[in-house]
């Protein structure tokens, strides 16, 4: 599914549970009423973190509130995901 509310466009496959998250998988999250495409790391205690590409801002851990929308499958912006 494209969605374009983002600085750029992105593809996604919506899944049906919570997915396994590594870091290599790139994801499109609601959080705060607000789409956001993140990386997400499973730890071994089970938390899942919340990572972005831009160093600048902090890695999160992902709360109950955070749902997980689909899996980027593609992207149209120059940044590789």
């Amino acid at each position: 599914l494209p969605h374009t509310g983002f600085p750029y466009t992105v593809s996604y496959q919506t899944i049906p549970h919570h997915p396994a998250a590594t870091g290599n998988k790139v994801f499109v999250i609601m959080q705060d009423s607000q789409f956001r495409v993140k990386k997400l790391k499973t730890e071994f205690n089970g938390d899942v973190l919340i990572i972005s590409n831009n160093p600048v801002y902090p890695v999160e851990v992902m709360n109950k509130e955070t749902t997980i929308i689909g899996q980027v499958v593609w992207n149209g912006s120059k940044e590789s995901l």
